[in-house]
Order: structure tokens, then sequence, then C-alpha cells
């Protein structure tokens, strides 16, 4: 969604495509959110009609070519609604919609004003349409026990719901929707206090959207801050992947605030969010325990080690001995990544060389991967440019190889190091990333560029790359520069507010 609300997006359907930028349509665009719309389809007809026109759809299109519009002539018959306009909306032009939600009482009745327009993350000025773009959107909006089913086509809507009350109102609800919503103020102040007590999924959406609203500059820090505060107080379900949502989001914020006084501030804040929840978990998984609280765990470590927590620092080089070629067998194989890359990110010469010597003597691609990891996990400049070394070594394969600039740059204070690396050796990589249209060449450049905030690389970048691949190259370095400038834009306007509402933070218990 970010990517989607970025200027270098396109649309789902983007029409025909060169054979050298084909692999360019395998991406998050095509396969995400176009698994997201069908989802939001079948939300909008109900499952049963879903199901009708999808075996019609099959059955009539039986070992013959097949065009969207087929499917949405199937779907169209069975649900008796024009499906096409309401699709093509969706896969034929690019972006996605932001809904704007305000409510007020008139006669004893709420009348809920809707406004749609396309979501532009900063940096995405040159994207702005010539005219309104607008969307077929399906929505649901609930309060309480109702719920009303809409199609919101115009740019401007309004819904009229009974009576007038204090109850959070839920636009998106249920959350199966490809769009971002923005509350009012006064619609915001009945959903924080309730947030804990909406349906799971709700509360996933309202943390996401909140973060990408905060990235666009059109929510405060200190309104994501007091979401995030609540969630130590949740005991169902929605606790582990809510806090693995929230470690996404603190892990973006550390990049884009690097080089600002507000990362320590964030950092402390980190640790006090986090730790408390991986001590509750603990280091060892239990029996019948949920996959997603063992994924947690495993994020929990990471994290908090990127955050310089001294107790898990010390706790994950405690364990490196047993870990290092380890059995992927019993209590620990399920953290052993973690661990390792924990270690990684404060290791000293001896544990440096302990995790190369594994990178160098592991006989499969998911230990390669995982002791790489972990030695990119550093900060060290001179462990760093003797990793990079590897990757024209000839020692390793050439898919673990030409990943080790991209993960290097993961630490923005690496980002200049990787990209030098990667231009100086790109004839090198670029023999070992495969053929133009199919192999990882578009992106050794751009991802050597990694979770940096610094425009200026990623515009030399930019450069670099049109001069070596031409057109090929441009859709991999727009994309980057997009999340690059991203990142710098929140630093430049949002560090002294996220600093100052990160002043005396404290997750609630």
């Amino acid at each position: 969604m970010e990517l989607d609300a970025g200027p270098a997006t396109r649309a789902v359907r983007p029409g025909p495509v060169a054979e050298a930028r084909v692999a360019e349509v395998f991406d998050g665009i095509t396969y995400l959110k176009g698994a997201a719309l069908l989802a939001m389809l079948e939300s909008w007809l109900g499952e049963g009609v879903m199901q009708r026109g999808l075996a019609a759809y099959v059955a009539e299109r039986r070992l013959a070519p097949a065009t969207a519009g087929d499917l949405w002539h199937h779907l169209g018959q069975a649900a008796g609604r024009d499906v096409s306009a309401v699709a093509t909306s969706w896969t034929d032009q690019p972006g996605m919609p932001l809904v704007e939600a305000d409510a007020s009482c008139v006669d004893g009745r709420t009348q809920l004003r809707l406004r749609q327009s396309r979501l532009l993350l900063p940096g995405a000025s040159d994207a702005t349409p010539a005219s309104p773009t607008l969307w077929r959107i399906p929505l649901r909006v609930a309060r309480g026990d109702e719920a009303r089913a809409l199609l919101l086509e115009a740019a401007e809507s309004r819904v009229e719901l009974a009576g007038c009350d204090t109850r959070p109102l839920l636009v998106n609800a249920g959350g199966a929707g490809w769009l971002r919503v923005s509350y009012s103020p006064a619609l915001l102040a009945r959903l924080h206090p309730a947030f804990v007590q909406l349906p799971t999924v709700d509360r996933m959406v309202l943390l996401s959207d909140s973060f990408a609203l905060l990235q666009s500059g059109r929510l405060a820090p200190a309104a994501y801050l007091r979401l995030l505060a609540q969630l130590p107080t949740l005991h169902d379900a929605s606790r582990a992947p809510l806090f693995s949502l929230a470690l996404q989001h603190l892990d973006y914020l550390d990049d884009a605030l690097f080089g600002s006084p507000a990362q320590a501030r964030l950092r402390a804040a980190g640790r006090a969010l986090l730790g408390p929840e991986l001590a509750r978990l603990g280091w060892s998984p239990r029996v019948g325990e949920d996959a997603a609280v063992g994924r947690l765990r495993g994020e929990l470590i990471e994290r908090l080690a990127a955050f310089d927590d001294s107790a898990v620092l010390a706790e994950a080089q405690a364990r490196l001995v047993d870990l290092l070629g380890g059995s992927r067998r019993g209590a620990q194989a399920s953290i052993r990544a973690s661990v390792l890359k924990a270690v990684g990110t404060q290791a000293n010469e001896a544990e440096f060389r302990a995790l190369l010597t594994g990178l160098r003597n592991s006989e499969d691609d998911e230990d390669r991967g995982m002791y790489a990891a972990a030695l990119a996990a550093g900060r060290h400049p001179g462990r760093a440019a003797r990793l990079l070394e590897e990757a024209v070594g000839g020692r390793l394969p050439s898919g673990t190889a030409t990943s080790l600039p991209g993960l290097v740059a993961g630490q923005p204070e690496l980002a200049e190091l990787a990209y030098a690396f990667s231009q100086r050796h790109f004839d090198a990589l670029a023999r070992l990333s495969g053929s133009l249209a199919m192999g990882q060449r578009p992106w050794l450049l751009p991802g050597a560029v990694g979770n940096s905030n610094d425009a200026a690389l990623a515009e030399r970048m930019v450069a670099e790359q049109r001069r070596r691949l031409g057109d090929a190259g441009v859709a991999a370095a727009a994309r980057v520069l997009a999340q690059v400038r991203l990142r710098a834009a929140l630093r430049e306007r949002e560090a002294g507010a996220l600093a100052a509402a990160l002043e005396g933070w404290i997750p609630l218990r």
C-alpha cells in the first residue's frame, strides 16, 4: 500500500510490457494488490455470488484464452450488478484512495460525510493526476451492532444513520477495502479510547491507517503513539499480530530518523514497549503456542538488539556457541536466525569471524541467508567492507553473493559504503545476477541504497542506473527513490514532533 500511494506505482493491468521490463510486473502490485482487490470484490458481492461467478467463468473459458473482462462479465451476471465498472476503476488506474470521514448530529440523526481523493505520500507530487481520480469504493460502515454496506462513487457522499450517539464509528469496517481512512478529530476521539474493544481486524486497520497517515503528514505523531501505548493491554489473539505490525512501524521510523536526536528517544521507547513483551513470552516456545507468537518472539529479539537492549544482546551472545552450526531441532531452532542476527548487530572480531565461517561453510540457502543477515546486521564499517568482498570472492552461490550489498545497506549508516561497492563491482555483480529481464540486475544499484534517508544518494543512484541500464532500470530506481524521499520527508517534518511526543512516553500495562 505504501508503494501504491507513491509516485512509482502503476496500474494492476498496465498494458503491453516490453520484454526487457517484464520482471517489473512480477511484483506486489500484481500479486498483493491484485489479491486484495479480489477479496474486496468478494466482500462486496458475497461469497456465494463470487463462487457462482467464478464457476461460470472457469466453465465458459475452459481450455481457452481469457481476459479480465470475461471474469467481470461472469461475476456481474451472478451478482446482477455492474461489476466491470467497479473492478476496472481499481485495476486500470494506478494508486489508491484516501477516504476522509466526518460526522455530525442533525435533527436526531447522524450525518456521515465521506470524501475520496487519491492518497499521495510526500515526494509523489509528480504523480498528481491532471483531473481528480475516482474509484467506485465498496465500503462497510459500522457503529456498534449496526452495519451498512454502500458503494462510494462520487468525490463526496453523505450517509444518514439512525440516532446520534458516541459509539465509535468505523469506515472500512472489516478491512476489506484497499484504501486508507482519515477520521476527523471528533471521530478519532471516540475510536482511540475504544481501541481494545474493537474487532481484531479493525484494530489492525486503525493502527495501519494511522501509521500511513503519520507518514503522509496527515496525523500527528502523538495520535499514533496513543494507539501504540495500548498494545500491552490486549489479551486476545490480536496481540501478537498487532505487536508484529508495531515492530514494522518502529523499524521504519528508526531508519527514517537516522541521524536525528529523535532516533535515540525512539529506541528507548521501543525498548520500553518491546522488552516486557519478550520477557512475557520468554525465549523458548511453549506447548501449543500459536505460530504468530513464535514469529513475534524472533522479531522481538532482532528489534530489541537493533535498539541496543543490553539484556537481549547479552542473552544472545551467551547462546552463540550452541547455535553456530547447530541443529534445526530443539527449543532454540525457532529463534536461531534471530539470535544470530542479534549477535551480529554488535559482534566483536571473534564473533564476526565465527559468523563468516558459518556463511562460507553452509551447505544450503536457508543457512547461508541466515548467516548473511546476521553479518549484515552489524554497523562496523571495516567488517561490513570485508563482508561485501565476499560478494565477489567466488566462494558463494550467485543468489547469496548478489544479496550482500542490499543486506549491508539495510543499516542506513552503511548505505554509502554498500552503494559505492555495488557501483565499483557492478559488472561482476551483473554477471552473477542473471538475465536483464528476469534476473536481479535492475535491483543491484537500487538495492544497495537500502533503508537510507539520504535523498541525494538515491538521486545519484537513479542517474547511474539510467546510464548503465537505460529504460530497463527505470522502475526499480524510481521505487527506491520514492521510498528514500518518503523517509527523508518524514524525518524533516516529524523528527521534532516525534521527539517531543516520545519524551516521557510510557506504554500502558
